[in-house]
């Protein structure tokens, strides 16, 4: 059955993407559950400040991280993230969450824009481990 379909029965259904390599988002990613699969360390980046980018959410779910996996900001203005973490498996250091080996299934990471310009924007993220 296809999305669309599944969106009439049930309401919105969420789209699951698996990311297994180092990704950038853009605003277009906004409502995605990333199934995050990883044997080697490898990138997640947010997207870069625009007027239309408040609300921007994704949901980071941990299928099978072997390695580490950071989720960081891109290159392009100036963008702050801040958040809270339960459990230890996700650690957060100068703008960088770090979705450490001792993740396990199930393990999340929320992240949504809370603020934006053309320039600048916030991200607000909050993580739930097992660990």
């Amino acid at each position: 059955m296809s999305q669309q379909n599944l969106n009439k029965i049930y309401g919105q259904v969420a789209i699951v993407e698996e990311v297994s390599g180092a990704t950038t988002l853009d605003k277009y990613d906004t409502g995605k559950v990333l199934y995050i699969n990883g044997s080697t360390p490898f990138a997640v980046t947010l997207p870069d400040p625009s007027t239309d980018l408040v609300g921007w959410n994704s949901k980071l779910l941990v299928k099978d991280s072997t390695a580490a996996v950071t989720v960081q900001t891109g290159s392009a203005g100036t963008v702050t993230v801040t958040g809270s973490i339960v459990g230890t498996a996700v650690t957060f250091a100068a703008n960088t969450i770090t979705i450490s080996t001792n993740t396990v299934k199930g393990d999340t990471v929320d992240v949504t824009c809370t603020e934006a310009d053309a320039s600048t924007a916030t991200f607000v993220f909050s993580a739930a481990t097992q660990a």
